[in-house]
């Protein structure tokens, strides 16, 4: 083999190296590229996920303080409910109440029923 055979067998294997040395590079870039665009839509789904959980959690928190404050309204109607038939049974209503007592008791009832049924449906 002449020094001119070697020089341009030398040379060849020189650009065959750099043309694959340039490939995995390009091949390298384009494997980044795709993970960042994936990685970048993920963190897109993620933030409307995580934004539609924090709007549902506010809305169970506006629907979980309304319904304490209808249990403390059930509970307060119930106990008074409850109150008139104690009193009732023990005999501490005199004469003149009675008749208030009467129309109080009914609309207790009437409130407590309502309660009931609101809670069932």
């Amino acid at each position: 083999m002449t020094p001119e055979q070697r020089f341009n067998r030398a040379e060849w294997i020189l650009v065959r190296l750099a043309k694959s040395g340039r490939e995995a590079r390009s091949e390298f870039r384009q494997k980044t590229n795709i993970l960042i665009d994936a990685q970048i839509r993920n963190e897109a789904a993620r933030r409307a996920e995580s934004h539609e959980i924090n709007e549902q959690i506010k809305s169970l928190a506006v629907a979980q303080a309304d319904l304490t404050k209808s249990q403390k309204l059930t509970d307060r109607a119930l106990r008074a409910f409850i109150n008139i038939f104690a009193s009732a049974e023990t005999g501490q209503i005199n004469s003149s109440h009675k008749k208030a007592h009467k129309s109080q008791k009914l609309i207790y009832h009437g409130y407590f029923l309502l309660c009931l049924f609101v809670a069932k449906h």
